[in-house]
């Protein structure tokens, strides 16, 4: 990106700034300077006027011109086509010196000479001559968008021959920054400055767009689009945007493309223009109609309607953000439809990206448009009628069409304390705060002083998210103007009980598939009939399916059971007669609620007959119990009838082999060998199943996980064995409670090792205890009081009696 001091004074007041401050600040802000130099015409290089012009003598391609300086009229031999009387010229006097021509290096010195025996005394100067971009063919003509233009003043004291040029480097997220308003508005928010207004152009004719343009559309697009109608009776481009568009490297042939182009340099918003004396647009040259719609390749394109006879001819002009009209010349007068358009640089690349090799396409248009155009049509539109108000034989049609849709604003939810966070460094709440408002962010205030909502410019593509806004604080601010810290690197803990919940969930299948358990996976959907059979409760009339997949699956599954039962008989009809799965899964209450449980069940044989064992080895309660701890570590078991909180009625219970699953005295759920009518009922035999809450089983794992270190003893352990003749009726779970609610200091545990009946009523109960003391070893005297005060408490709780 080129741009010129002259170039920013239409937008900044640059009196008071330095060059060389702009340009820190300009890179500081994140847009480099590739480089800078001056545009300066030589001394001695004045404004003449031709005031008579006749033809050489000698040589038919040469002029005799007098010129007027205003302090002497000089005659000058010129070989221009474009010389003529009362033109404003570049006139080197006797004794410039121009820069060099061609291959030299040294500098043209203007000296009088006699060209074919004719005195000159000077040298009417082209723009390339005098050092500059090359402005058309033959000498420089001068008018007064340079200035005022005073005969016998050097060029050199006109600011657009003596201005400064700053060659930006921009990032391809800085689309804003294309343009001349662009920089501008950067320069502003680093200096403090007020844009100037630009003002709006009154020369419009009483004649309406409509009467002239008919716009049409189909479907849904992205782009705006706004027309206007310009008559130009006769065109010519003033020098100083002559100058400027050859500065910047983009002049053009045709003058009305140069305004387009000047336009666009200036404001951002890409333009076209449609003349009316071109027959694929309009057949009388008075009205034009346009069609707005996609092409055969998606791209919104602009497409002209013309009506020959009885048929309309539909011919396409321009792809809008890719591809602009190509005005072909033309004697004037000629009137133009003026299009200005935008689209989102999102929306134009990936539609480029698309049709990829088969578009044709304008690069200077694509490398705006794709990096964020200007999106306010009306300012572009409103610069560009300002220019052609400036012109005498220019007029403008009032009134415009427009294709508009309404640019939603984007809201960022932001802290300060955040920004302050991310840059590293502490930034007052009000610096920030001015920051944005000088970029034209939109800031919104809560009750919260550190939370406040922020809403970009339209303007400013790049700002999405808040790590966005933070950059835009941190390039204003200046990054060296942030104090440096030592890089501190913090372990962190990246789990969480979600993430731990699933390794341990990880863990429990892969210790059942190492232990021969299959995994299976069923439909949360049962046959409410067979349920019933069961034992189960049905769902809550109220919460019951209204639309059943079939009659099959027209209820939730209260357990996981059933179907692990079904999967054994299809197994067994099969041929496997020994299967042994495990599932996790939802089950749900007669409310409908839901709850994850694990569910085991194992049938026929645990080992397969084989040497050393011909007859195998079946399965059976206390194998499938251990099986189930290496999978879930260790449990209590209490029989289903001892247990006196809850009675369980269910059909898959066995009356005599059941229990529930308790953990650290919560209970877990039931384990149980099934019941032998419901084995007949499936065709099963010897089957052992759990079920078990998995929230519990989880929450008791994660409680083993939070390991704490607890004192031991150092002195030597002794066992003792203890039986007791007790009634039978009484289990060991009481025994158990009764005996840990007494102070039995040496006793660190105990668990029954034996049972022996004994007649109908008693039966003979071995308990081991482990004896040991923290401060000695326990002699036998110690051991043998402690026996005996456990035995005291057996006599009075239970009757027990030594054996």
């Amino acid at each position: 990106m080129i741009v010129t001091t002259c170039a920013l004074k239409a937008f900044l007041d640059l009196q008071n700034l330095d060059l060389n401050e702009v340009c820190n600040r300009l890179s500081s802000l994140g847009l480099e300077i590739e480089s800078t130099y001056k545009i300066s015409v030589p001394s001695k290089v004045v404004v003449g006027k031709i005031i008579r012009r006749k033809a050489h003598p000698n040589a038919e391609r040469l002029s005799i011109c007098d010129v007027d300086i205003g302090s002497e009229v000089l005659q000058i031999v010129c070989g221009a086509r474009n010389a003529r009387i009362d033109l404003y010229v570049a006139v080197a006097l006797i004794g410039a010196s121009l820069p060099p021509k061609g291959d030299s290096k040294l500098p043209f010195n203007i000296v009088k000479s006699t060209i074919r025996d004719i005195e000159s005394s000077g040298m009417l100067c082209s723009s390339e001559e005098l050092g500059l971009p090359v402005l058309g063919e033959g000498i420089m003509e001068l008018d007064s968008s340079i200035g005022e233009l005073v005969l016998g003043k050097e060029l050199k004291e006109y600011a657009v021959f003596n201005q400064d040029v700053i060659e930006l480097g921009i990032t391809p997220n800085r689309g804003d920054c294309l343009y001349v308003l662009g920089v501008a508005r950067e320069i502003a928010s680093s200096f403090n400055l007020i844009l100037k207004s630009l003002p709006a152009g009154d020369n419009s004719l009483a004649i309406g767009v409509g009467r002239i343009l008919q716009l049409l559309s189909h479907g849904e697009l992205d782009a705006n689009l706004m027309y206007k109608i310009v008559e130009i009776k006769d065109m010519f481009l003033p020098l100083a945007i002559a100058l400027s568009l050859g500065i910047a490297k983009r002049y053009k042939k045709e003058k009305i493309e140069n305004f387009l182009e000047y336009a666009t340099y200036m404001s951002g918003v890409i333009f076209n223009a449609y003349p009316l004396d071109d027959r694929e647009i309009s057949l009388n040259g008075e009205t034009v109609k346009l069609d707005i719609r996609r092409d055969e390749l998606g791209l919104e394109s602009v497409y002209s309607i013309v009506k020959k006879g009885d048929n309309e001819e539909v011919t396409k002009l321009s792809t809008i953000g890719a591809k602009r009209y190509e005005v072909t010349p033309n004697d004037y007068p000629r009137t133009f439809v003026i299009e200005a358009s935008h689209i989102h640089p999102d929306t134009i690349s990936n539609e480029i990206f698309k049709a990829k090799d088969k578009l044709a396409q304008d690069k200077d248009v694509t490398y705006l448009s794709t990096r964020g155009s200007n999106s306010s049509l009306e300012l572009g539109m409103g610069f560009l009628c300002m220019l052609f108000d400036s012109l005498d034989d220019v007029v403008v049609y009032s009134g415009e069409q427009k294709i508009m849709h309404k640019l939603e604003p984007l809201n960022i939810d932001m802290t300060f304390s955040y920004i302050s966070k991310v840059i590293g460094n502490d930034i007052s709440n009000d610096e920030i705060a001015i920051i944005l408002k000088r970029l034209n962010f939109l800031l919104k205030t809560t009750c919260d002083e550190d939370y406040f909502i922020l809403t970009p410019p339209i303007y400013r593509f790049d700002i999405v998210n808040r790590q966005d806004v933070a950059e835009e604080i941190l390039r204003c601010t200046g990054i060296q103007n942030i104090k440096s810290k030592p890089l501190l690197i913090e372990q962190t803990l990246n789990s969480s009980l979600a993430y731990d919940k699933h390794k341990l969930t990880k863990d429990i299948r892969t210790k059942a598939l190492a232990l021969g358990f299959y995994e299976c996976l069923h439909y949360v959907f049962s046959s409410s009939q067979k349920l019933l059979e069961l034992g189960f409760k049905p769902l809550s009339q109220d919460k019951a399916l209204l639309n059943p997949i079939t009659k099959d699956l027209d209820t939730l599954r209260p357990s996981l059971i059933p179907n692990i039962l079904e999967s054994m008989q299809r197994n067994k009809n099969l041929g496997y007669k020994s299967v042994s799965f495990f599932e996790i899964g939802t089950v749900y209450d007669e409310q409908r609620n839901p709850s994850l449980n694990i569910a085991f069940g194992v049938c026929g044989d645990r080992l397969s007959p084989s040497y050393p064992n011909p007859k195998g080895s079946l399965w059976e309660f206390y194998g499938f119990a251990r099986a189930l701890t290496k999978v879930i570590d260790n449990f209590e078991l209490i029989n289903l009838s001892d247990d006196l909180e809850e009675n369980v009625s269910n059909g898959l219970y066995h009356p005599y082999q059941s229990a529930f699953v308790y953990k650290d005295g919560i209970r877990l759920g039931i384990i149980s060998k099934l019941n032998p009518k419901v084995c007949t009922m499936y065709d099963l035999e010897n089957v052992f199943w759990a079920e078990l809450d998995m929230e519990l089983v989880l929450k008791a794992k994660l409680k083993k996980l939070e390991k704490k270190a607890k004192p031991y003893s150092t002195f030597q352990a002794s066992r003792r064995d203890l039986t007791v003749l007790i009634n039978s009726r009484i289990p060991f779970s009481r025994i158990k409670a009764s005996l840990q609610k007494e102070s039995l200091d040496s006793i660190v545990g105990f668990y029954p090792l034996d049972v022996y009946k004994e007649d109908k009523h008693m039966h003979a109960l071995t308990i081991r205890f482990i004896l040991q003391s923290s401060e000695k070893t326990l002699l036998q005297e110690d051991i043998e009081e402690s026996i005996s005060k456990v035995l005291k408490i057996l006599e009075s709780n239970f009757d027990a009696r030594l054996k």
